[in-house]
């Protein structure tokens, strides 16, 4: 086989589980310029896909069909492309105190350490999505500066210490989708009024969200997906806030109106979010 991004080509069908299939299934053979997308489950990583074909004693493929020697019309559409993503919650320095971790080393809370961590382990994991939490540092001793490969999308909190909630992307790899950019401040959000008498004066956390439509640049279809990341209100008292604050998000995402989610990390990843304070 060949392969795109997305999908291997088939260039002949000599020998192998192909083969066997075709003499036994002469109805639906396996042909020349055939697009396959998904092997075993695996789709959007063509090189994956073809260390699977060269593995598996059984093989679940799901293909294309095509004119000999070129890609079907919209090969690889139909899959995106594998993206990496990380979330992280640094904590700022004005959270990672003693007193609210008295169990850990007082030692391992000191945030230029951990900030000086985290640089390193983005440098080595060298993710195409990044979703940064409690973030009160340049963006440059986190190597996301101007001359790194990423675009940077931020938004502070409202309330002291003001720290940020960050998106990062490869700028190589992926661009803003059509819904682009979108900041979400619970703080002008009206509360639900069966809420609100309950816990007067609370909902005023300046918590923030941040979403952000992408799309792999090298996908014919230009189909995108969404990343958030968020502060949430972090009080066992009110997870009812909590709860009211992740479902506003959950309601800016699904205004982006695409059709995959993106994210990671903490409490709410049933909702395919990342998030602080769970």
């Amino acid at each position: 086989e060949t392969t795109n991004s997305y999908a291997l080509v088939v260039d002949a069908v000599s020998g192998g589980l192909v083969e066997e299939w075709n003499n036994n299934n002469p109805q639906q053979p396996v042909q020349a310029g055939d697009c396959i997308v998904e092997v075993n489950g695996v789709v959007g990583d063509a090189g994956v896909m073809l260390k699977e074909c060269r593995a598996s004693q059984r093989l679940d493929i799901t293909l294309k069909r095509g004119p000999e020697g070129e890609l079907p019309e919209g090969a690889g559409t139909g899959v995106l492309p594998t993206v990496l993503l990380v979330s992280w919650n640094l904590l700022s320095g004005a959270h990672s105190l003693p007193q609210t971790f008295p169990s850990i080393d007082p030692a391992l809370l000191e945030y230029p350490r951990r900030r000086a961590q985290a640089a390193a382990a983005l440098r080595h994991v060298d993710p195409d999505v990044i979703c940064l939490q409690g973030v009160d540092c340049d963006l440059e001793e986190l190597g996301l500066g101007s001359e790194s490969p990423y675009d940077v999308q931020e938004v502070p909190s409202r309330s002291p210490p003001h720290d940020r909630v960050l998106i990062a992307w490869k700028r190589a790899k992926l661009g803003l989708g059509p819904s682009g950019v979108r900041q979400v401040c619970f703080d002008d959000m009206p509360p639900p009024p069966k809420l609100a008498p309950r816990y007067p004066g609370e909902f005023n956390t300046g918590c923030v969200g941040l979403v952000v439509e992408l799309c792999a640049l090298a996908d014919p279809g230009k189909r995108c997906f969404t990343v958030a990341t968020t502060h949430l209100s972090w009080n066992p008292g009110n997870s009812e806030i909590y709860a009211w604050q992740l479902h506003t998000l959950w309601n800016a995402i699904n205004a982006s109106g695409s059709s995959r989610l993106g994210g990671g990390g903490g409490g709410a990843n049933p909702f395919g979010l990342s998030h602080e304070g769970a």
